[in-house]
This record gives structure tokens, sequence and C-alpha cells, in this order.
């Protein structure tokens, strides 16, 4: 069993929403005390009527164990509702996958992947393509029964897994 490590650090991930929207591929950054989670999240839109926007929020929860909770406020006029995100932290700590809701309205799959542990993820699985299918229908699963994520490629090699400065 791998010892419980801070998130402390890097998160790359992506959201789908549901129906045929395009995903949106975001950048955390996590810091986690004993008693809470807390970071910013920037993301970038590809598609629609912000496309080209970039968005910027702060995140708020706590993790209990490989339960991850927060809840994502954006910054700026154009976007002001917050988002609940409900994760599960994988046992070898480099991935949160679980659902994110806008109460009353939206939800859909998320995942993050820890940036410094792109090297170790290379390491330890096969380098298969993830995919996420949409809210509405059942989601496929790597063969270890973890979620994936469309066109993002958790097994892919870096030059440097050294955070960017």
């Amino acid at each position: 069993m791998v010892a419980e490590t801070n998130l402390t650090g890097l998160w790359q991930g992506q959201f789908s929403y549901p129906g045929k929207m395009a995903p949106e591929f975001f950048t955390a950054t996590l810091l986690e005390a004993p008693e809470w989670l807390s970071g910013s999240i920037q993301e970038s839109t590809k598609t629609g009527r912000n496309k080209g926007k970039t968005f910027y929020t702060t995140l708020l929860g706590r993790r209990d164990g490989t339960q991850v909770t927060f809840t994502k406020t954006y910054e700026g006029p154009e976007r002001h509702h917050r988002v609940n995100y409900e994760g599960t932290l994988s046992a070898d700590q480099l991935e949160i996958s679980g659902v994110w809701t806008i109460p009353g309205n939206w939800s859909g799959p998320f995942l993050m992947i820890r940036r410094t542990g792109l090297a170790q993820t290379v390491q330890n699985k096969t380098a298969e393509p993830l995919t996420i299918s949409r809210a509405n229908s059942a989601a496929p699963a790597q063969a270890d029964g973890r979620p994936t994520i469309c066109g993002y490629y958790a097994n892919r090699p870096r030059a440097s897994t050294a955070p960017r400065r």
C-alpha cells in the first residue's frame, strides 16, 4: 500500500458536459493542509460562445482518506456560479476521478492527474488512451475499473516532470 501523500501540487484535468458539448481542460493548483484543501483552477474554452476565453476559479474543500470534495467558485463577470466536485483519489495517489455538479442544473464526470506523477504513471501503467462518455450513458472504464477521459493520454511521456514556474 502507498503511504498517504499530500495533494499539494499541479494537476491536469478535464471535465465533460452532458449532451454533445465538448469537454474542457484545466490546470489546478492544490494546497492541502490537515483540515482543508484549497487552490485555484485555470480553464480555457475551446468551443462554444466562450471559445478562446480563459476562466479563473478558486477552490475550497477537504480530503477524507481517498474521498476528495471541493467547491469551485468562478472569478470575473462572465461565469457566476459555483461547481461542486466529489471524487476519489486513486490507490497510487496520482488521479482524482468523480463527478462535478451545478446544483439543480448540470453534472458530469471529471478526472485530474497529478502533474508531478506523470513520470511514475508512465512506468506503472500501459499507454492506453483515455476516453469519457457523456453523462447520459455508462462511462467506459480502464481494465482496473477507473473511469477514462477522451483525448487525454495519462501516460504520455513529458520532457520534464518538474513544475513550471
